[in-house]
């Protein structure tokens, strides 16, 4: 994969070699199997050394849901902005290819959202942002992710829509 990593430079992050071996064969080759639910501090080293896009595409249920957040923010935490693709209907890239076919997880591919996006939908999973108690707990998780973004104009942005979202003021969030 590390030949056609290098020409697209992108990498797509699957579960399981099966995943990888059925994208490869159906012209996908720029794709790399985690072989479990974690990325080591060796895969990470690897996966920076390609100085690609990093597309995680991790199964369609809960654990892979979950590996998708703790795999996005240690891909972030090493410097790294990862983007997330979740497919909808079928377990993992396997069974999708299968089912739909490869155009449509091309479709997929070429339009990941950002793991901030991600992140915003996954922390507000299992929680009523009309209960105070909850809305409380998913600003101050959000205000946690986002204080490490070296981007200013991403935080901002991220503030603003709380702030706007939620009836927040900006300068309460800010000081968070």
């Amino acid at each position: 994969a590390r030949k056609e990593i290098s020409r697209k430079k992108e990498v797509i992050i699957v579960e399981g070699n099966m995943d990888a071996v059925r994208m490869s064969i159906n012209g996908i080759k720029n794709v790399i199997a985690l072989m479990g639910t974690s990325l080591t501090k060796e895969q990470v080293d690897i996966i920076k050394s390609l100085r690609a896009k990093v597309i995680l595409m991790l199964d369609n249920d809960n654990a892979g849901e979950t590996a998708t957040f703790t795999n996005g923010n240690i891909l972030e935490s090493a410097g790294l902005n990862p983007f997330i693709v979740r497919l909808s209907g079928e377990k993992d890239p396997d069974e999708y290819i299968i089912k739909n076919g490869i155009e449509a997880i091309l479709d997929n591919i070429k339009n990941p959202i950002s793991f901030l996006e991600f992140k915003l939908k996954y922390l507000k999973k299992n929680k009523d942002l009309s209960k105070t108690n909850d809305l409380v707990s998913y600003v101050k998780e959000i205000i946690n992710n986002i204080k490490d973004i070296n981007d200013d104009l991403t935080k901002e942005l991220t503030i603003n829509k709380m702030s706007k979202d939620y009836d927040i003021p900006i300068d309460l969030l800010k000081t968070k």
